[in-house]
């Protein structure tokens, strides 16, 4: 009958261990898939400021060969008066 409740006890700390294990590894795998949807998110936000960066910088140079030409044009107009 020990010999018995030893197994019986065995069985059950190893199906203990078992769904401890299954626990573990189904937290983990959550954890992951969540941090991966965080990581995807930031990185689209890093994305859309990378995008909206270069279409300011795009707008700043556009400007500034406006104001360059417009620069150029009153001195040629100053030279021709």
């Amino acid at each position: 009958v020990a010999k018995f409740e030893a197994t019986a006890e065995e069985a059950a700390e190893e199906a203990i261990e078992e769904a401890t294990k299954e626990v573990i590894k189904k937290a983990i795998e959550e954890a992951i898939e969540e941090a991966t949807k965080e990581i995807e998110e930031v990185t689209k936000e890093v994305i859309e400021e990378i995008v909206n960066f270069e279409e300011a910088a795009e707008e700043a140079a556009n400007f500034e060969a406006v104001a360059k030409f417009k620069e150029i044009a009153e001195e040629d107009v100053y030279i021709l008066h």
